[in-house]
């Protein structure tokens, strides 16, 4: 499952929008840049069941994802946790 959102850096204060790929799991760390300055944002998720999983930032403020595509001038970070 793919969930989508914005988040905003605490290093730079600008938006991003991210696509992570959500698989099942008692906890899972998680470290990606920010594509404007390159900040390590550090967040957590977990959940067994993907209807009901929890995910955390530490170093970023997270909100839904407008409707529709983004932005043509907002980064779009993609996470890929498959092998």
């Amino acid at each position: 499952m793919i969930h989508r959102f914005l988040l905003r850096c605490h290093g730079c204060d600008e938006d991003f929008c991210v696509r992570l790929e959500l698989l099942p799991s008692q906890l899972t760390r998680l470290a990606i840049p920010c594509p404007h300055c390159s900040y390590c944002i550090r967040g957590r998720f977990q959940g067994m069941e993907l209807d009901h999983v929890r995910i955390e930032w530490h170093d970023a403020t997270m909100t839904k994802a407008p409707d529709g595509p983004p932005a043509d001038d907002m980064p779009v970070l993609t996470v890929s946790l498959s092998a």
